[in-house]
């Protein structure tokens, strides 16, 4: 089903670096506890 899905919704290129207003005040561990798409997950 995973698979299925991969192939259906290829997976975007993740904005690199993170560039918001919002988050810039954020500290890289706060991004991390944060539930953003990781590549590898």
């Amino acid at each position: 089903m995973k698979r299925l899905l991969a192939r259906l919704f290829p997976p975007l290129p993740a904005p690199d670096p993170i560039d918001h207003p919002a988050l810039r005040r954020l500290s890289p561990r706060d991004l991390a506890d944060l539930p953003l798409p990781r590549p590898g997950r």
